[in-house]
């Protein structure tokens, strides 16, 4: 409820305007029950007025054109305020998600993450645009239609306000019955949701290892999770939502026998009776719609929960700090992380020195890629620290990191805008040259300018349309392109075939004379071109040095040389 007022406050005033026009609209509806009272007076008074008639119509029009203009107010300040605010908090939690470190990110699916900044949000606008102004009107038609009956007839008045303390009590039984189901229903659902968004991108891998069973039967489950929480849920609310309904629609029991009785009396005279039941009659049905109004805000306040929880995840702890260190170089000072209990670095200590290449090479789950994300800032040490020149990289800010540190990793995402642009990576400041240069260095200036537009050529959404290779090797000149003085590259080159990688490696190698280079290599087939290699195992450093000096002294490499060279001498018997 606090980031609902925090929200609502951004736009008080339009929300109040929206409100009263709301109430306003409300109020001028109940014109035509007091027209057709002043009807009924004179047509039952035996000589009706032509001039009273045309009065009382032009007051009908004169009220619902009023009625109208101020409907229409109402959802045009109540629309431009829930935009605004709908589009302010999804900056808000943009800007929040890029500061939050990545193992806090990857505890949530993207699809989880999708649902918040669509979903979850959108539901605002139905809350503040349509929600909200609907239950001022219902609650101001209930409340003047009250006060109306009872200053025209308090017995009549008080008959048809009878049957809304009942239906409010059979409303808080089935909440207190049915409460729970929701949070339960909206969990299933979002369950279901993840499961058909897994089960779609999973479809390729699941056809070709023939998973289909195995898939389905996690998609049927989710679907039969979801389908039970609905039933249970109905099962609870309708019974007291049927009472609730009923209850509201029973005035009519109450206000005919009571009416009868004043109207035979003669304490009652017709067009009042008239009034009375037709205002009475309608009475009620705007609670009906206001009950409506109580559920949908169940669903918007458990989505707002989550939004709530993404804005409370810490982010990553910055400095002030904007001037450039003395060196670029990268330091690791007893650096522990864990993604979970086992340690993926442990006690790391390490140096990448400025204006070299260095290639980072270990088994499988040697903490080559936690190093990576750890020197990029994407993670925080558990204990330790990672200075860039000497200094903590906590004391730095994290545009001035960005500036100064460039990353890819193996997820490569691209976007629908030309070759340029997409290396350029909304950097104004990056020129064509740099652009061509660094295209050039990814070993990917020829595939560019063999395209029909060259660096002008449009590309589809993620970069569909070119290979796996050539969105790496686009990556990467996105990284180089701005001239960043580290660049840090995980599997970079997965996608290559060797040639490329080869030329990309020597390319590096002289890139290393300007910039500090941090390459993680899972092949080794490069990495004699590195001025310097590390070697981790078990998250620690195994050895250092050049590939002639670990291949003399790191038993380490030297078990990963072997096993990279009899898988070389393999690969060429199987092709000889």
């Amino acid at each position: 409820m606090s980031l609902l007022m925090r929200l609502m406050a951004r736009r008080r005033w339009l929300l109040a305007g929206a409100g009263v026009a709301s109430a306003g609209a409300a109020g001028l509806g109940l014109i035509p029950f007091i027209a057709i009272w002043l009807l009924a007076v004179q047509l039952m008074s035996g000589a009706p007025e032509r001039d009273r008639l045309l009065a009382i119509v032009g007051l009908v029009a004169g009220g619902l054109a009023a009625r109208w203009l101020l409907l229409g107010l109402s959802a045009a300040l109540s629309h431009v305020a829930a935009f605004d605010i709908i589009h302010h908090l999804r900056l808000e939690v943009a800007g929040h998600l890029a500061r939050v470190p990545l193992g806090a990110l990857r505890r949530r699916s993207s699809g989880e993450i999708r649902r918040i900044l669509q979903d979850d949000i959108e539901r605002l606008e139905m809350l503040l645009a349509h929600m909200l102004p609907e239950l001022i009107g219902a609650l101001t038609t209930t409340l003047a239609g009250a006060v109306v009956l009872l200053v025209v007839d308090w017995r009549l008045g008080l008959a048809a306000l009878a049957p809304i303390p009942l239906a409010l009590l059979a409303q808080v039984l089935l909440w207190r019955r049915a409460a729970g189901g929701v949070g339960t229903y909206q969990t299933s659902l979002d369950r279901m949701n993840a499961a058909v968004i897994d089960f779609l991108r999973a479809l390729p891998a699941i056809r070709a290892f023939g998973l289909n069973r195995v898939a389905e039967s996690r998609l049927r489950v989710a679907t039969a999770d979801y389908s039970a929480s609905v039933a249970e849920f109905s099962r609870h609310a309708v019974p007291g939502w049927m009472a609730y309904l009923v209850l509201l629609s029973s005035s009519l029991l109450l206000l005919l026998p009571v009416g009868a009785h004043l109207l035979a009396g003669g304490v009652l005279d017709g067009p009042t009776f008239i009034l009375c039941l037709v205002l009475g009659m309608g009475l009620c049905q705007p609670l009906a719609r206001a009950s409506t109004v109580g559920s949908s805000f169940k669903v918007v306040a458990n989505g707002l929960e989550r939004v709530q929880a993404v804005l409370d995840t810490p982010p990553l702890p910055e400095g002030p700090r904007e001037a450039p260190p003395p060196s670029f170089s990268v330091s690791f000072r007893d650096v522990w992380f864990s993604h979970g209990e086992q340690p993926a670095l442990a006690g790391l200590d390490v140096t990448f020195p400025a204006n070299r290449h260095t290639v980072i090479v270990g088994r499988s789950g040697s903490g080559k890629t936690t190093l990576a994300h750890l020197a990029a800032r994407h993670l925080v040490p558990d204990r330790g620290t990672v200075c860039l020149g000497d200094i903590d990289m906590a004391e730095f800010s994290s545009p001035a990191l960005g500036r100064w540190v460039a990353c890819v990793f193996q997820d490569v995402f691209l976007f629908r805008d030309s070759v340029l642009e997409n290396i350029r990576l909304g950097r104004p400041e990056v020129s064509r040259q740099a652009v061509v240069e660094a295209a050039r260095i990814a070993q990917l200036d020829d595939f560019i300018e063999g395209l029909p537009e060259g660096y002008d050529t449009q590309l589809s959404e993620r970069g569909r349309n070119l290979s796996g290779g050539q969105r790496q090797r686009l990556s990467i000149a996105r990284a180089l392109a701005g001239a960043a003085p580290v660049v840090i590259l995980d599997e970079a080159t997965a996608f290559a075939d060797p040639t490329t990688e080869r030329a990309f490696h020597q390319a590096l190698t002289q890139l290393g004379r300007e910039r500090t280079v941090i390459t993680i290599a899972h092949r080794l087939a490069t990495v004699r071109h590195a001025d310097h290699v590390v070697v981790l195992e078990a998250g620690r450093v195994a050895g250092a040095g050049s590939h002639a000096e670990l291949l003399h002294g790191c038993p380490a490499y030297g078990r990963l040389w072997a096993a990279h060279d009899s898988a070389e001498r393999m690969t060429r018997h199987d092709l000889s």
